[in-house]
């Protein structure tokens, strides 16, 4: 397989380690990994479709068939494939339908389809679909930013201001083309079938489950469910962030995947 869409690669040495954005974001989401990474493996991130620099579908597609063809471009065999939000559920996905092709998996605030999540979240993400049709792109982002970036039990006055900017940025460029794509319905993303809700115990790969102590309601109920499920996987909770865990505590979230990482080189 050949991908179309956006692509960096750096460094060399194994594991190799690719990173996947969450829906909220683009590669950006992992600069700091990026480089960090490069200095003992070969790593890669890349553009989900429809985010960043790579191309919006044209019609219905499957995620994990796009970080298949990535992996074939990059030359890998086999990779630790890292994912936050909904590029956990990209991971999973790939996990099995390909599972000789992923080395093991480290899942951030990882979705779960068919698990719901809470109440307030669904009605939160409904009211996004309406702003974003009215074409109300402003309050579309507020409700993200409340949703995943303030979380659970903290006001926007005790995020750090950097990072919510960051994200409200990345969100300027991403809503707007949302809206388009809703408008223009030229193709969504297609789930697994089954889901991979109820094939968590087939999956025999080790996983390093991470959840913000702050994150919306319910994904600490899938972290768990995936902690539980999953043959080899151990779950941590991050104090002190909600979704984005990664940029609100970079030297945590560090130290956890290097440390994920060196276990499997043993």
């Amino acid at each position: 397989m050949t991908t179309d869409l956006h692509v960096e690669s750096a460094g060399d040495g194994s594991p190799a380690v690719v990173l996947v954005h969450a829906g909220i974001a683009d590669r950006r989401m992992w600069d700091r990994e990026f480089t960090a990474l490069a200095n003992r493996h070969r790593v890669v991130r890349y553009d989900v479709r429809g985010f960043g620099r790579s191309p919006d579908p044209t019609r219905d597609y499957f995620d994990h068939d796009d970080l298949l063809a990535v992996l074939d471009d990059a030359g890998l065999e086999r990779a630790v494939l890292v994912g936050a939000s909904n590029a956990g559920r990209i991971v999973l996905d790939t996990a099995v339908t390909a599972p000789q092709r992923v080395q093991a998996m480290v899942l951030v605030g990882s979705a779960l389809p068919g698990v719901p999540l809470g109440d307030d979240v669904l009605a939160g993400l409904d009211a996004e679909g309406e702003a974003l049709t009215a074409g109300d792109v402003a309050r579309a982002r507020e409700i993200n930013l409340r949703w995943w970036v303030d979380g659970v039990g903290r006001d926007p006055s005790q995020v750090d201001a950097n990072v919510r900017a960051t994200v409200a940025g990345w969100l300027d460029e991403l809503l707007p083309r949302q809206a388009a794509r809703m408008e223009a319905a030229q193709g969504d993303a297609q789930l697994v079938q089954p889901l991979v809700r109820d094939r968590l115990a087939d999956v025999d790969i080790p996983a390093l489950v991470l959840v913000g102590r702050h994150d919306a309601p319910g994904m600490d109920v899938i972290a768990r469910r995936l902690a539980a499920e999953l043959r080899q996987a151990h779950m941590v909770e991050v104090d002190g962030a909600a979704h984005l865990l990664n940029l609100e505590q970079p030297e945590r979230f560090a130290g956890l995947l290097d440390g994920f990482l060196a276990s499997l080189e043993v």
